[in-house]
């Protein structure tokens, strides 16, 4: 790569990493933000209203829901598990009603509340980081192809994140698991010219695996290549099983240190990796993008 010449040129600067934590920063106050206005909203029914007799004020109002549900030490993934009814029932059992416009009451329950939240909120932040990665990525891929004035089409889910990319007969996804392989792959670029779960079976037809990182913390950076360096691995492993050549491999990281540094350039110096990019960096990720695409 051109824009990789050295290891030295993969390693995340200082400023990079601060810049980083700023947007996490922000964006968890953000999100905190919204865990606060539901506990307001419970003070204001509980409290100044005295609305809440029972569990069937909690369920018919969404956010009372929510926070009943924290206030039980239920996450949302478990609460989705169980199921409404069964939900109903644990916060009918663990709340008592009969105390709920206690100032004393309520500040208990708003403490339940929060520890779960803090959870939540850690779980939400890991995906908004997986999330803002993907994104960038995906920007730079587009970009490419605009360049080029190739038409593309960009998909996503119901909450905005970009699923694929499609061009031409090539399809890039996101977050899929190939049976065969085993491990979610964070994305692959296949030979079709649409997305069907089936083409994840067919070894041929994935030309390209990659890993991608978005975490900046860089006490974590070396443990972000190793769980990398390992999923890259079970791809090849997976092909040399079949008597098939390793599809071409990607790897980007947000937070990368000089020795995992040197590590990647060994690997993109011998062929290993098809390409590597400091999610920080322009140029390499231009640079990825445009081997991805031409594949």
């Amino acid at each position: 790569m051109e824009a990789v010449k050295s290891a030295k040129d993969l390693v995340t600067t200082r400023d990079d990493v601060v810049a980083g934590f700023r947007w996490q920063a922000e964006e968890k106050a953000l999100r905190a933000n919204e865990f606060s206005a539901v506990a307001d909203h419970f003070y204001y029914k509980a409290g100044k209203v005295g609305e809440i007799k029972g569990v069937d004020d909690i369920v018919a109002d969404d956010r009372l829901y929510r926070f009943a549900l924290g206030a039980c030490a239920l996450s949302a993934k478990a609460a989705q598990q169980l199921g409404r009814e069964t939900c109903r029932e644990i916060i009918g059992s663990t709340i008592n009603f009969a105390r709920v416009a206690e100032i004393e009451y309520q500040a208990e329950l708003e403490r339940r509340y929060f520890l779960t939240c803090g959870d939540a909120l850690g779980g939400s932040m890991r995906n908004a980081i997986g999330q803002r990665a993907q994104n960038k990525l995906s920007d730079y891929v587009c970009q490419y192809l605009s360049d080029g004035q190739i038409n593309h089409h960009v998909e996503r889910n119901g909450g905005g994140k970009i699923t694929e990319v499609r061009w031409a007969h090539r399809v890039l996804v996101f977050d899929r698991k190939p049976k065969f392989i085993g491990k979610n792959i964070d994305f692959i670029l296949l030979d079709a010219g649409e997305y069907k779960t089936s083409l994840l079976e067919v070894p041929h037809k994935l030309l390209a695996c990659g890993e991608l990182k978005g975490g900046i913390d860089p006490a974590g950076a070396d443990e972000h290549w190793k769980t990398a360096r390992a999923a890259l691995d079970r791809v090849r492993d997976a092909f040399k099983d079949r008597g098939l050549q390793s599809p071409a491999l990607f790897f980007v990281g947000a937070a990368i240190e000089q020795s995992m540094a040197a590590e990647i350039f060994a690997q993109l110096t011998n062929g290993t990796l098809a390409a590597a990019a400091n999610l920080h960096h322009q140029g390499q990720l231009a640079e990825l993008a445009k081997i991805l695409t031409n594949l």
